[in-house]
């Protein structure tokens, strides 16, 4: 089963990240309150909780005559995050980020109040990768460009797909076409295990395979190491 992933790095204002964190912590789901945390695990430097948020869905009933009449249901949207402070850097990271995230900022706003900031992190200018050489075998399986064509105003989209690795060099685009690679998937193989990697330039990463919760810390390792070197990836 494949899980998506972001990463925004975060700012709690005057209070600590420790601070911050009990703040959450002892905001639970209650019948009163329309959204509320839940402490999952605790570690040094590291926290991880699910968020609650209920929403309200109109619903249409119809009879065998025709009659509508319409009721509402309240629902409960459930979503996964961890917070973690590394060498100076605290940042957040979003598990199948939906549309419960924006709701999780706001909530998140209001309890930590003034201060509080998260910016996404993006791979528009460089993506953490390159721990991949340190497995067995790694090959580009898929990817995704899109630019300008040259001497013209049109905008191109080409997606490429290769179970035997693609060079990304030798891509059979148009002379001197300028363009920025909006995706990658990566195929691995360490030790006889296999899993596979995407990465999207809006700062997604796919894990797939049994290789995914150590390739989601190879991540995290290498984005807070190019944290401290600005140029390489946007914040």
């Amino acid at each position: 089963m494949a899980t998506r992933y972001r990463w925004y790095t975060v700012e709690f204002g005057r209070k600590s990240v420790e601070h911050a964190l009990k703040l959450l912590a002892t905001h639970s789901l209650s019948a009163d309150s329309d959204s509320g945390f839940l402490l999952v695990d605790r570690g040094e430097a590291y926290a991880s909780f699910r968020f609650f948020a209920k929403t309200t869905v109109v619903v249409t009933r119809a009879d065998i005559e025709g009659n509508t009449t319409y009721s509402q249901v309240e629902t409960l949207g459930v979503s996964s995050f961890s917070i973690m402070s590394i060498e100076g850097m605290t940042v957040l990271r979003a598990e199948n980020p939906g549309k419960t995230l924006r709701t999780l900022f706001n909530a998140m706003g209001q309890i930590i109040g003034l201060g509080f900031t998260t910016t996404p992190i993006t791979f528009d200018k460089y993506a953490p990768k390159g721990f991949l050489k340190t497995f067995g075998s790694h090959r580009l399986i898929n990817v995704k460009v899109r630019g300008t064509v040259p001497g013209s105003s049109l905008y191109a989209s080409m997606e490429f797909d290769s179970k035997d690795g693609i060079v990304t060099q030798q891509l059979p685009l148009p002379c001197d076409f300028e363009y920025q690679i909006t995706q990658a998937v990566y195929e691995i193989k360490h030790k006889l295990v296999k899993g596979q990697i995407g990465y999207w330039a809006n700062g997604t990463v796919r894990v797939t395979g049994e290789l995914s919760l150590r390739l989601v810390e190879l991540v995290e390792d290498e984005l807070t190491q190019l944290g401290r070197r600005a140029n390489l990836f946007k914040l």
